[in-house]
């Protein structure tokens, strides 16, 4: 007993010497509507915070250290620190060396988990005392808090996929998942441990137990040009009994999972990938095309129903979506080349098909010479863009209406935003929300025009990117933060109504229990923790 006081005493009058490494200023952020400024508390660290994560209970911050820069004011050297601290008034319990080039921490609720994607290596560093408390040669892709689990491949090449307990660091389980065509989804099943992943096939893994079940699927095309290409290279240099391997030369594909998905998976750079829909869950079904089929089915992967696509059409990246008792199906005309180019693939067209047979109800091609649909937006009705076209379609009318668009002279259209958007008047009184009623959309171009066009696809309005807001996040049930693209932050009512405009600029931010934590860009050693509720009262 003695021996574990003096141990605790030790620890205590340790953690009390590091927390005071951190000095507390008061800080103006910003400025009610009747100018009144507000002050709040920051911390100085006395060195530059890179980076910041919060536990899933915000009790927790992980934080990165940079060391100082060169005479030039250059960050060459990124042997820096990584340390933990505790936002219930702990301060900053410890600090440990780490080397940050390609160092991701992500704070749990038992210690930081350092991933290192330019080592392959994952380790937890324990929250009491910052010592490593194991580690592991892993490629991470997957995070899972619940279960606390880590997913990932040993190699970049390898196709065992493991996952190592947080707790203990031990292996649980291996299973082979191929990844040729990267990872293109990662979707829970709503109360259980197992997962739906996108692959080179559709998979339901039990991430408690390994347990993995597969339905072939046909996600990905082979590149001819570049098959072609690489062939002529061989010749080239004259060599003989080569082999094309989808394992030489992996690029990196984004892994679309939820929190814990913040690395990339690697695919192969010979195939055209993404030639996928989104997984859609409707009660115990399952929806979901590939190049090849539109197939209902149950979370346990036993087909209901598959149905090829009209006209022998060729699946692309494409959305399903459902209204009322019909599942519509919208090709897109397009796969990813290299994991973020863009690639001509199949031709764009809207079907519509009953949800329990599967029976094809209506089919529209959207295209004629196999133009990509450059971006889409759908709720009560359906808008798309061409990159001189706009197009909308009613669900259930057998017409699709086109408008050419100028692009000489507006530019070439780029994209839609979101109908949650709002517009400021020029004093910046008032910020008037627009087209929530899907009578309107929005559309951006090259030139950085924003028009409102209305369902006859006629231009309403045009603005400005410096007009346009976009709601960041919500303060209670009245009030939240917009901002555009000059990084002009306002806290405002729901009725359009600014209480509160922020004054820093800073490089990361995340809410923790109405408290908005800043990395100030002005002061590089400083995190801001503004009360929100103060802010807007």
């Amino acid at each position: 007993m003695p021996h574990t006081l003096y141990r605790c005493l030790f620890l205590s009058l340790s953690l009390l010497c590091v927390s005071l490494h951190a000095q507390v200023d008061s800080i103006m952020v910003g400025l009610r509507n009747d100018s009144t400024p507000v002050w709040t508390p920051a911390y100085c660290f006395g060195k530059r915070v890179h980076q910041f994560s919060a536990s899933p209970s915000g009790d927790y911050l992980a934080l990165s250290f940079l060391p100082p820069p060169s005479k030039g004011g250059y960050y060459t050297d990124m042997e820096g620190e990584v340390g933990l601290y505790h936002t219930r008034g702990g301060g900053l319990l410890w600090t440990l060396k780490a080397d940050l080039d390609g160092l991701k921490a992500t704070c749990m609720e038992n210690g930081i988990l350092l991933a290192n994607s330019m080592e392959g290596t994952v380790a937890l560093a324990h929250k009491d005392y910052g010592k490593k408390i194991w580690e592991q040669k892993l490629y991470p892709i997957h995070i899972d808090d619940s279960l606390q689990m880590v997913l990932g491949y040993a190699s970049p090449t390898s196709t065992k996929l493991k996952a190592i307990s947080l707790n203990y660091g031990a292996v649980a389980w291996e299973q082979k998942m191929k990844h040729d065509y990267g990872w293109n989804e990662v979707k829970e099943i709503p109360g259980t441990s197992q997962r739906l992943i996108v692959a080179d096939d559709l998979h339901r893994l039990d991430l408690r137990t390994g347990e993995l079940k597969t339905m072939k699927a046909s996600v990905a095309q082979a590149n001819a040009k570049k098959l072609a290409g690489d062939a002529a290279i061989i010749a080239l240099l004259g060599v003989t009994n080569a082999i094309i391997s989808p394992g030489v030369g992996y690029f990196y594909m984004p892994a679309y999972t939820p929190r814990g998905g913040y690395a990339t998976v690697p695919a192969s750079p010979i195939h055209i990938t993404g030639l996928t829909s989104n997984l859609m869950l409707r009660d115990s079904l399952l929806y979901w095309a590939d190049r090849e089929y539109l197939t209902c089915m149950d979370t346990a992967l036993n087909v209901r129903w598959k149905v090829e696509f009209p006209q022998r059409q060729k699946g692309s990246s494409s959305l399903i979506f459902q209204d009322g008792d019909s599942l519509f199906m919208l090709n897109l005309g397009y796969g990813w080349k290299g994991g973020r180019k863009r690639k001509t693939y199949g031709r764009p067209f809207l079907s519509c098909h009953d949800m329990k047979s599967g029976k094809l109800n209506g089919y529209h091609p959207l295209s004629l010479h196999r133009e990509q649909l450059q971006d889409v937006l759908f709720s009560k009705r359906l808008y798309m863009l061409q990159e001189e076209a706009m197009l909308h379609k009613e669900y259930f009318e057998p017409t699709v209406r086109i408008a050419p668009w100028e692009k000489k002279r507006r530019g070439k259209l780029k994209g839609f935003l979101s109908r949650h958007y709002f517009v400021a008047n020029k004093e910046r009184s008032m910020f008037r929300p627009l087209s929530e009623d899907m009578d309107h959309c929005l559309v951006y171009t090259e030139k950085d025009s924003i028009y409102e066009v209305d369902k006859q696809l006629n231009i309403k309005a045009t603005y400005t990117w410096t007009d346009i807001y976009k709601p960041e996040f919500p303060i209670g049930e009245d009030y939240l933060c917009v901002s555009n693209h000059l990084k002009e932050y306002y806290f405002i009512h729901h009725i359009g109504m600014p209480v509160f405009r922020l004054k820093r600029k800073f490089r990361d931010a995340a809410i923790v229990d109405g408290i908005l934590l800043l990395l100030d860009a002005e002061q590089e050693d400083h995190l801001i923790f503004i009360d929100l509720k103060k802010c807007v009262e």
